[in-house]
């Protein structure tokens, strides 16, 4: 949804980039482009407390299974509510793969931040409008990967 003539962005990233100082310099970018920014991960920690815990990923939640429907309902709202989302993934992950999938399905724009082309993401080019990025730089400088 645009707010004005802003766009808000789903932030897609690895668990494991939480805190990586690359993932500030892009939700940096991205606000300087005057784009609202969703991180999923803020807001969790609300689910995660009825829990008992601060992360889903801790090994002694006992209902790990309801907790991870619960917070992937949540993502999936939130993206929903999206104009775009851009997945940043400088490493492997399941969630952020299956969160642009559903970006995907539902006709948003997508920005990919990955240094291989892998075919999941040539599928996703196809429309002409969605883009990828070899790495932060190149997204900070809008120098698209040539396919």
């Amino acid at each position: 949804m645009i707010l004005g003539n802003k766009m808000k962005c789903y932030f897609a990233h690895p668990f494991v980039r939480i805190n990586h100082p690359e993932k500030f310099r892009i939700i940096k970018t991205l606000e300087l482009r005057d784009v609202d920014v969703l991180d999923p991960f803020i807001g969790e920690e609300e689910i995660n407390s009825k829990y008992g815990h601060t992360e889903y990923f801790h090994p002694t939640i006992t209902d790990r299974f309801k907790l991870g429907q619960e917070i992937w309902k949540n993502d999936i709202d939130r993206l929903t509510k999206c104009d775009m989302i851009l997945a940043w993934l400088p490493v492997p992950s399941t969630g952020v793969a299956m969160e642009l999938w559903e970006a995907f399905r539902q006709h948003k724009f997508i920005q990919i931040i990955a240094p291989n082309q892998h075919p999941a993401f040539a599928y996703i080019m196809k429309n002409g409008r969605n883009q990828q990025f070899k790495d932060v730089n190149d997204f900070m400088t809008r120098r698209k990967m040539i396919w």
